[in-house]
């Protein structure tokens, strides 16, 4: 059996409406003039993404490296969700 994450994103079981808002919230912090009060902005706003923020300033601060991590330690190569999402 496959990885259920990567399966999933596969399969396109995640909606797409929750891929659209991960996207537009990408590209809204991307685009702002002050990306990191942006983040802090959404982060007021967004309980996943403040938890997503704890576990990055819990791990060391990097968000690629907070990633990589968790990938790599729920047994998912980061690089396969990476691909997929960037289709």
């Amino acid at each position: 059996m496959g990885n259920p994450i990567v399966e999933a994103l596969t399969n396109q079981q995640i909606p797409q409406q929750n891929l659209n808002s991960v996207s537009e919230m990408a590209s809204q912090i991307q685009n702002a003039s002050d990306p990191q009060s942006a983040m802090l902005a959404l982060a007021a706003r967004n309980q996943n993404v403040r938890n997503a923020l704890e576990y990055v300033n819990k791990n060391g601060g990097s968000a690629k490296a907070a990633f990589y991590n968790l990938a790599n330690a729920q047994g998912v190569n980061p690089n396969d969700i990476l691909s997929i999402l960037n289709r």
